[in-house]
């Protein structure tokens, strides 16, 4: 017994595989603003907090070096917590099946990754994941043009 059909798994590899490569690009973009608004003794502690405590820090110093990008960071970084948290469900979560009953008597099956075991369920489909990379392509590339004041000063 197969606990993930062929079919299925060769349909979601590729996009689980892009989508966890431009996660860590994204993740490297923003330890490397850790790294250059900090001290070299303080980047050896910093680097060690969780992710979304990495990201506050990125985000604050961005701001402080771009102050006329604020709204753009802002925003930027809204929508890398959105991401981070689809991130911790295929990182932590298997397939699922969600099964309609339409008007028509006919059942529906879709395919996704869930929360297992918890109250806020986040669905998400391939689309939303295509979604999401496009999107982390977008994130790293204006983090990493936001980069340029700090690495001046640093």
């Amino acid at each position: 017994m197969e606990l993930i059909p062929n079919q299925l798994r060769d349909e979601w590899a590729s996009i689980i595989g892009n989508f966890i490569i431009e996660f860590g690009n994204l993740e490297s973009a923003i330890s490397e603003v850790v790294r250059l608004s900090s001290l070299p003794n303080q980047f050896n502690i910093l680097i060690n907090l969780s992710f979304s405590k990495r990201v506050d820090l990125a985000e604050v110093a961005l701001i402080e070096y771009n102050q006329n990008n604020k709204n753009d960071i802002n925003h930027a970084f809204i929508k890398i917590r959105e991401i981070t948290k689809r991130r911790n469900i295929i990182a932590h979560n298997g397939f699922s099946i969600t099964i309609y009953e339409m008007e028509n008597q006919k059942n529906h099956y879709e395919f996704g990754m869930t929360t297992a075991y918890k109250q806020n369920n986040i669905w998400l489909s391939k689309g939303d994941l295509e979604c999401d990379i496009l999107s982390l392509v977008e994130l790293g590339n204006n983090v990493i043009g936001w980069v340029a004041p700090i690495s001046k000063v640093g």
